[in-house]
Order: structure tokens, then C-alpha cells, then sequence
């Protein structure tokens, strides 16, 4: 199965992701031995321009590396971007100015909600991201219990915000609600798009064989498809 990773924090010395870069080669390693060919490079917003330099600095040394390990692997930028309603305006003027990044070179916007936001916060990041030309995709989304009550979610999805779920929450999450709330996301195919949320090699490391065989085991292979790739097609130029 080829594997579109939209959420990874492969970076290394940015974050709380990869520390080093031997480490983020050995979990693209493990990554591309699991199918995945395109890595979206999510690591958490960053809020200064020497910040997003260095960024870009390491991921430029990454992708080079990597090229000349995985002959068709493909690396794209991207962040995992924080959001409260509160501080919507500052949020938009570092897209803005490319401070923070969409992913790719697309409008696409990884977007990290703080866990007890409500879904009045939500809405209302949403609706800002998209009255500013930006597209919203909620990054696990199964870990967000207010989006679950009542139609919250589905109204979010109808005012064009997308879905991300996190492929080790299908099978690995040890907290039994978020696992249920990750699968009910995939098995009402309301989820757009898959990710890792891998971190380090010994937290949260690369893993997708157990996620995508309850996929294939519980969902339609067309949409399994569009999941797990065909979508993020709509990201990668």
C-alpha cells in the first residue's frame, strides 16, 4: 500500500521531534520500508524568522540526504500549526509572511487544536482559516472529545475543514476512546487524510502496518486509497 505521511516531525533539532539527523534518516528508513513515498515534514510552528530559517535549513540538508538514500521518496514542508481563537489575527499574519508554513506549496494548513477546545473555538478557527484562503485540515482529530458531540465534526467537514487521523490511534492507542473515536472516523469515512505523528525513533516511531490493515480490513478499498494517498495527491505539486 503507498502511504502519503501528512504528519511527521522528521526535522531534526526543530522540535520535539528527531534529535538528530541520523535519526530522522533511520525513521524515513523505517517509513519507506512500510510504503510510504511522500513525508510531509510537520514539525510544531516555530515564531521567529531565525527559527523558520533553521527550519528550512535542515530540511534542505534532509531532503538531500534522503534523495540520495530513497530514490522516490519525496519530502515537502509543511507545519503542525497550534490554534487558539484567541490568537486567530497573529496566526494569520504568520502565514501570512511565512513564518508559518502550509504544507507543500499548497493552502493547506496542518492544524493542531488545544484538547479541551470547544467547539465554538473550532468553528471559529475554521472559519477564519478559510475566510483568509487558507484550507484547514484538523490534525488527530480523534484527540479532540468536544468535536465529537452531536454533528460537530460533520459541521466542520460541510464548512470545508478536513480530517486527519493518526494511523497507531486504529490500533496502537492505549487510551480505548481516542482508539474508538479514530475508528469511527475512518469507518464513517469522514477521515481525508493519514499520518504517523512520529516523534523519535523510541516515541511514537514510524509505524503503519497495524492502521492501514484495519483499513483494508474494515474499510472499502477506494477509499482506503483516497486515504491513504489518492487525496494528498491534491497537495503535492
Amino acid at each position: 500500500m503507498r502511504i502519503t505521511d501528512l504528519h511527521m516531525h522528521i526535522v531534526p533539532g526543530v522540535d520535539d521531534g528527531s534529535l538528530n539527523m541520523s535519526m530522522s534518516l533511520d525513521m524515513l528508513e523505517i517509513a519507506y520500508e512500510q510504503g510510504v513515498r511522500d513525508v510531509f515534514c510537520t514539525s510544531h510552528n516555530v515564531y521567529s524568522e531565525d527559527e523558520i530559517t533553521r527550519y528550512k535549513s535542515q530540511f534542505m540538508m534532509l531532503q538531500m540526504m534522503a534523495k540520495s538514500r530513497f530514490k522516490d521518496l519525496k519530502l515537502h514542508m509543511g507545519c503542525e500549526l497550534l490554534c487558539a481563537g484567541e490568537y486567530i489575527e497573529d496566526i494569520l499574519y504568520g502565514l501570512e509572511i511565512g513564518v508559518f508554513l502550509p504544507l507543500g506549496n499548497s493552502k493547506y494548513v496542518l492544524t493542531e487544536l488545544y484538547q479541551d477546545a470547544t467547539p465554538e473555538e473550532a468553528t471559529k478557527i475554521v472559519r477564519a482559516l478559510l475566510a483568509a484562503g487558507w484550507k484547514p485540515i484538523l490534525a488527530h482529530t480523534e484527540r479532540y472529545p468536544a468535536l465529537f458531540e452531536e454533528d460537530v465534526l460533520r459541521k466542520l467537514i460541510n464548512l470545508g475543514a478536513m480530517i486527519q487521523v493518526n494511523l497507531y490511534s486504529l490500533e496502537e492507542e492505549n487510551n480505548e476512546t481516542v482508539k474508538q473515536r479514530a475508528r469511527f472516523l475512518v469507518d464513517n469515512q469522514l477521515a481525508h487524510f493519514v499520518g504517523s505523528d512520529s516523534h523519535r525513533i523510541n516515541h511514537r516511531s514510524p509505524k503503519y502496518e497495524y492502521g492501514v490493515r484495519h483499513l483494508t480490513e474494515h474499510c472499502e478499498k477506494e477509499y482506503v486509497e483516497k486515504l491513504c494517498f489518492r487525496n494528498a495527491c491534491n497537495l503535492i505539486f
